[in-house]
């Protein structure tokens, strides 16, 4: 055999040995498979620990915010105020997170009370993990995911009494609460939501209800922290890793929550809600809600 041949034969020899059976390619197809699938929930949870530290930030800014509007007006910024020529609070009008004339506009957050204090240049502040959530033009839109306690820190109604023939609503109209009795275990914003009306399809909920209704309660009510009332549904929305939310107190700190209690109306168990992440952590009264 010539020199030429045997080194065309060597050469191909070498080419055959480098070459992959089917078996050793499904092997190697398998191994990156199992590496893909042992990697991805991991990439997956720091995304979201990502959105949550960013949600964390974003309440952190909306407590100061309203830390620094009641510094300045001598009260918290109310929930919403029905002072506005259509005629209409629950649905338009000035809230804590935007303005809108009437029902079929658009919440312009630039209008905010809270936006010369937050300094987003008049964007409302979103949670990254509601971003599905936050569109829209309903009643509560606008709001960024977020809730307000807008019954006891954003309204007058524990001291004039909310609702009813035993309360009033001019409430709404008077500001926010002047003074938090126990600011460090007393909520303020936290992650929110609520199911559209005759639906399990999520849309923002921009005030949180507390335990049990204080609709027709006097001051003096109130003021017992075992009043009696309808039990509310809970709108806190538990989004983040392993059911947690993220809720910042009146002193200004921010702490991460875990779902306890999902409730319908009434205060039935509600599995639906629960599967949703929608309910309340801690008591199961009004005690982290008051303002007394």
């Amino acid at each position: 055999m010539s020199q030429k041949n045997l080194f065309i034969g060597k050469h191909n020899n070498m080419l055959q040995s480098k070459k992959f059976t089917l078996i050793e390619l499904l092997v190697v197809i398998a191994i990156i498979t199992l590496l893909a699938g042992m990697l991805l929930p991991s990439l997956g949870k720091a995304k979201d620990e990502g959105r949550k530290a960013v949600c964390i930030n974003n309440l952190k800014q909306l407590g100061l915010a309203n830390t620094l509007y009641a510094s300045a007006y001598g009260r918290f910024v109310p929930g919403r105020n029905g002072t506005h020529s259509s005629g209409t609070p629950w649905s338009a009008g000035q809230h804590w997170f935007g303005y809108r004339e009437t029902s079929s506009d658009d919440w312009d957050t630039s209008k905010s009370p809270l936006t010369e204090f937050i300094g987003t240049k008049g964007e409302m502040l979103v949670c990254e993990s509601a971003r599905s959530i936050v569109e829209g033009s309903g009643m509560n839109g606008g709001a960024g995911g977020y809730g307000y306690n807008s019954y006891g820190i954003g309204s007058t109604a524990y001291s004039e009494g909310y609702g009813g023939s035993a309360g009033n609503a001019s409430c709404w109209d008077n500001g926010g609460a002047a003074r938090v009795a126990n600011p460090s275990s007393t909520v303020m914003f936290a992650d929110s939501a609520n199911f559209a009306w005759g639906t399990t399809k999520l849309e923002v909920k921009t005030d949180l209800l507390p335990p049990i209704s204080i609709f027709g309660r006097t001051p003096e009510e109130l003021t017992n922290p075992n009043h009696s009332g309808t039990k509310n549904y809970g709108v806190m929305h538990f989004r983040h890793n392993g059911k947690t939310a993220n809720v910042t107190w009146a002193d200004g700190h921010v702490t991460q929550e875990h779902l306890a209690f999902s409730w319908a109306w009434g205060g039935t168990d509600d599995p639906d809600r629960a599967k949703a992440g929608l309910g309340l952590f801690g008591p199961e009264d009004n005690s982290l809600f008051d303002v007394y």
